[in-house]
């Protein structure tokens, strides 16, 4: 009977390059056999089994592997289909009876005799052959054991032979064993590992047969004997090295040579290579043993793997990065581990593993390479529910104890030079990051924080707190000044700022993992943590700032920032200590005071106090129904619309669900007057909306002496840990148009120069002949001067109390600091005129996104036409300006073919012109959030429109597409805008027409006479109506 080609094919995938390839025909192979049935069965089982033990002899060494790994799998899956004689027997003439004629065939026929020894052992059959055949596989295995290409193998195959053999194979290495203990007692050799192993695998099953031929009982734990082991670690093959170990755990005497192999492998004289040697074997130990951990993860393992991970140039990085990484899955749990670690259970959790990193080397991952794997990262990555409390405290304490000590652990990818040291006490002297363990340092107690959120925050409130205050502590230090004695090393500016933008980032998420939006039905569930448990978190920092406010209002007196900012503190305080629990609304409202209040402890600006008191009044208004003056929801809205301003992502979080919650309990409903174009909340959000950045400065080239300072807003650059100052128009009133008009020629740039020079030059000499006179200088005028110059300078500028009545020399910390706080200030006012513009450009152009947040509430959660309609109309505004942006834009994309310092003079001048434009992409994202509204909401929308008054907000915006339609350079994704907005306006009146039939007739007249338009003429692309059948279904209303 033939056997078809498809099967034969897969032996020849046996034999592929790829690993992959080989282990899918292996599946392959296993599955059709599977379905074989009957007489084919019997053939296809015959064939498999002598085609398999033949491959045995493959020149290939992953050939020969890949058959030897399938033929234990067949023996093991299909164990009645081959009885132990048939193998025997296709061995014996496949393998032992063949003669080989050259050196390749000679070597294969070798490694064929091993790999049948492995293949008996392994599937169990070794403890089933007879005699005839174990005198055909012993003879040949006992002289590989005098090949030095082979012996390692062949030790180690007959040491493995010991673990399943019957006493009649035993009785035939007679001989052998007694010429093996008898070699290994002589003399140290190349071969003591392999003659010790044979010995003590035997020892473990067949004493007596042993002391019969007089080798007496091996103790490891006898000085001789251990003697001997510790050699053999040290000279022996990697597998024989391993077995060893196995040996050790077997006689459970591991806790009695571990000094002794430690201190053999990790003395400082000992080569990198004997460092490797011990990693293995305390990987091997983790891996495959239970309850040796405690001793076995001590500082030098972590250490050892520190050393050899921290370059990826050393040589044993790649080995040492893959045993690590093999050591990591196994212990995480996943099926990409090395077979010899998947002999036994790994009892090793990543809380125990994590536990002994933080107890002894807490700064692992740091000290490793960036291309290595990071055990730490892996186990927040893949394992945090399994961490323990207990665990996530030490590793925070740790942590901290890092970021405060100065003397911290170091490995050589911080001291390069560790080995050129005569005195070990110069690593001290070293100059380590700080700056950058620090920042790592942060890093962790955030992933910390991560993971108490999602898996321990009932439990891990109390550490969570902790961390929070710590971050806060140290922001503080170097934002107000605070004195900090803990703290050995200095805080520097990046540090400050990472520190700052965790604290944040932890706030944020808070905020967000507190309240999950169901989208269907735009309910809120709780989850672990609430919006009181937030506030309660806020409480709690507040409260550790204000003694340190007070430190350091003592310490720095004429500071009036820090006096307004402990008042603020305590204002806030005490107003989130009066929260309702039962009015959400309040809570969100407390949220973004707690929120304001953190963050203006890292800029102590007078900005961020006024947010804080309109907050204060505005929930005074609220709650006490104060109706003189502004209503609390313009207040407040124009509260947020200040907090967005500020470059902080938790700030845009806590406003937008602040804003969404009024908007779903109708606040702004008694604000709303049928007289005005928009609602107040939407033209506090459109005069935003609408401002450019640019436009004064456009004016400023026609009338430069005009004061248009009443007609205009200063605009703010925004920068952590500087004071806000506003820019004022008349220091940026320069031509814009085209920046990259404006390039000089180097020949002009040094005529101008040169006459600078020499103008400079004239004057110098002048002044030296002139004659001093006394001059009346205004003190008002001259106060301004300084305090403008101390403005300029930031914090390089000097206390005004360090006059020269109280000179001193400055430390070199200070002087580090001043150094750094002028040169960012010379770098600022250094920028080129339209960098700035640009840089103003793209702030403005930032807020307006995020403005585009509070709309997006609006258009999603709102069922108040008044509300809804009137932001569909300031967004068809808006897009109507951004037609200008496209248009340049497109126009910018056009001139690529430029030289490289030209393309970015063009960029810098596109975006000083246009940065402060919203893209039409971005509206139209906005736009389309009224796919998301609840059913719900849109019901109640539509019952709205029921009434007649509101039919003035609906005929406005039609009117309003209308004209926006006319426009005539508008662009295919204005077309756009208009067409979702159509599809919105057509939807909401549906159900409407039966009640109010001509409420659509404006917007569907001017449509029909697109349509006209479109069947009598021939050049009709540019129409509405072709592309409103292309964005949305109008034929089916």
């Amino acid at each position: 009977m033939q056997i078809d080609r498809t099967f034969l094919d897969l032996f020849w995938g046996l034999s592929a390059r790829d690993e992959n390839q080989r282990i899918e025909a292996s599946n392959k192979l296993v599955d059709l056999l599977s379905s074989k049935t009957g007489e084919v069965k019997t053939t296809y089982f015959t064939y498999t089994r002598q085609r398999l033990v033949k491959g045995l002899k493959s020149f290939d060494e992953s050939t020969r592997s890949s058959y030897e790994h399938c033929l234990i799998r067949y023996l093991k899956d299909f164990p009645t289909e081959t009885s132990t004689k048939e193998l025997a027997e296709s061995m014996s003439v496949q393998v032992f009876a063949s003669e080989p004629s050259t050196q390749n065939e000679r070597s294969s026929v070798k490694s064929a005799y091993l790999a049948c020894t492995r293949v008996l052992c392994a599937s169990g059959r070794i403890k089933e052959i007879d005699e005839e055949f174990a005198e055909v596989l012993l003879q040949p295995i006992i002289l590989l054991t005098k090949s030095i290409h082979h012996r390692a193998a062949a030790y180690l195959a007959i040491s493995e032979m010991s673990l399943q053999a019957p006493k009649h194979l035993i009785a035939k290495l007679s001989c052998f064993l007694k010429e093996t203990w008898q070699n290994l007692m002589s003399s140290n050799s190349d071969i003591t590992g392999e003659l010790l192993l044979v010995i003590l695998s035997f020892q473990h099953r067949f004493q007596k047969r042993l002391q019969k031929l007089d080798i007496p009982a091996f103790k490891l734990s006898e000085k001789q004997y251990r003697r001997k082991l510790l050699f053999g670690i040290l000279h022996s093959h990697d597998a024989i090295v391993m077995r060893l170990i196995d040996e050790v755990l077997k006689r459970d005497i591991l806790s009695t040579v571990w000094d002794s192999v430690k201190a053999t492998l990790c003395s400082k004289a000992n080569k990198a290579k004997n460092t490797f040697r011990f990693l293995q074997i305390a990987a091997h130990i983790i891996c495959n043993e239970e309850d040796k951990f405690d001793f076995v993860l001590s500082s030098e393992v972590f250490e050892g793997f520190s050393k050899q991970l921290s370059d990826c140039k050393y040589s044993y990085f790649p080995q040492v990065s893959h045993l690590l990484r093999v050591m990591m899955d196994k212990i995480i749990g996943s099926t990409n581990v090395d077979e010899n670690l998947q002999k036994s259970a790994v009892s090793m959790s990543p809380d125990r593993l994590l536990k002994s990193i933080a107890l002894n080397y807490p700064l692992f991952d740091f000290f490793c390479d960036s291309s290595s794997p990071k055990p730490c990262q892996i186990i927040f990555d893949s394992a945090p529910s399994s961490l323990s409390l207990d665990t996530l405290q030490l590793y925070v304490k740790q942590l901290t104890n890092a970021f405060i000590n100065a003397e911290v652990q170091y490995s050589n990818k911080n001291v390069r030079n560790i080995r050129g040291l005569k005195n070990p006490n110069q690593i001290q002297s070293v100059d380590l990051n700080y700056d950058a363990i620090q920042c790592f340092v942060i890093k962790h107690l955030q992933i910390v924080v991560n993971t108490i959120l999602k898996f321990r925050y009932t439990e891990g409130t109390e550490l969570l707190s902790q961390i929070l205050e710590f971050l806060l502590t140290i922001g503080m230090t170097y934002s107000l000044k605070v004195d900090n004695t803990a703290l050995k090393t200095p805080i520097s500016t990046n540090v400050a700022k990472f520190c700052w933008g965790v604290l944040f980032g932890i706030l944020d998420c808070m905020v967000l993992q507190a309240v999950t939006i169901n989208k269907h039905s735009g309910q809120e569930t709780i989850k672990n943590i609430t919006n009181m448990d937030i506030i309660r978190h806020c409480v709690s920092l507040l409260k550790n700032a204000v003694p340190q406010c007070t430190r350091a209002m003592s310490t720095h007196s004429s500071n009036t920032d820090i006096s307004l900012c402990l008042d603020s503190l305590k204002r806030s305080l005490k107003l989130l200590q009066k929260v309702d629990s039962e009015d959400q609304l309040d809570q969100y409202m407390l949220i973004m005071c707690g929120a304001v209040s953190v963050f203006s402890l890292s800029m102590p600006i007078e900005d961020t106090f006024e947010i804080l008191n309109d907050l204060v009044e505005c929930r005074k208004r609220r709650l006490e129904n104060i109706f003189e003056g502004p209503h609390w929801s313009e207040v407040l809205t124009d509260v947020i619309l200040s907090a967005l301003s500020f470059p902080v992502h938790m700030l845009r979080s806590v406003t937008r669900l602040t804003f969404k919650k009024m908007v779903l309990e109708k606040a702004f409903i008694s604000t709303i007057n049928s007289g005005e174009e928009y609602p107040s909340c939407l033209k506090l959000i459109g005069d935003i909306l609408k401002t450019r950045s640019s436009k004064q400065a456009d004016r400023a080239k026609h009338d430069e002496d005009e004061d248009d300072d009443s007609e205009k807003e200063d605009l703010v650059h925004f920068s952590l840990f500087n004071s806000t100052k506003l820019i004022q128009s008349k220091e940026l009133s320069m031509q814009i148009d085209d920046f990259e008009d404006e390039t000089v020629s180097v020949e002009d740039e040094q005529k101008i120069a040169n006459q600078e020079r020499n103008s400079q030059d004239t004057s110098d000499d002048s002044d030296s002949d002139a004659v001093e006179e006394e001059i009346d200088i205004d003190e008002d005028e001259l106060n301004q001067i300084k305090n403008s110059v101390r403005d300029a300078l930031g914090p390089a500028a000097l206390d005004s109390e360090n006059n020269d009545n109280d000179c001193r020399d400055f430390t070199d910390a200070e002087m580090f600091e001043r150094d750094e706080a002028l040169a960012a200030a010379f770098r600022i006012h250094m920028r080129k005129p339209q960098r700035i513009v640009a840089d103003q450009a793209r702030s403005v152009g930032e807020l307006k996104m995020k403005c585009f947040d509070l709309i997006e509430c609006i258009l999603q959660y709102s069922s108040e036409p008044q509300l809804v309609l009137p932001a569909l109309d300031l967004l068809l505004d808006i897009g109507k300006g951004s037609i200008e942006y496209e248009t340049a834009k497109s126009r910018n994309d056009l001139s690529s073919n430029r030289k490289i310092n030209q393309k970015q003079k063009r960029k810098t001048s596109f975006i000083a012109k246009y940065g402060d434009i919203p893209p039409l992409s971005s509206i139209i994202l906005v736009v389309r959030k009224w796919r998301f509204r609840s059913q719900k909401t849109q019901s109640e929308f539509i019952e709205s429109l029921k009434n007649l008054d509101q039919h003035v907000y609906l005929k406005k915006i039609m009117q309003s597409l209308i004209d926006a339609a006319k426009t005539t350079d508008r662009t295919q994704l204005f077309t756009e805008l208009l067409s979702n907005i159509i599809e919105f306006i057509y939807r909401s009146m549906k159900p409407l027409k039966a009640e109010f039939p001509d409420l659509e007739s404006p917007l569907s007249d001017y449509l029909l006479e697109q349509l006209h338009e479109v069947l009598s003429n021939t050049n009709h692309q540019a129409t509405l109506f072709l592309n409103l059948l292309s964005h949305c279904q109008v034929s089916s209303y």
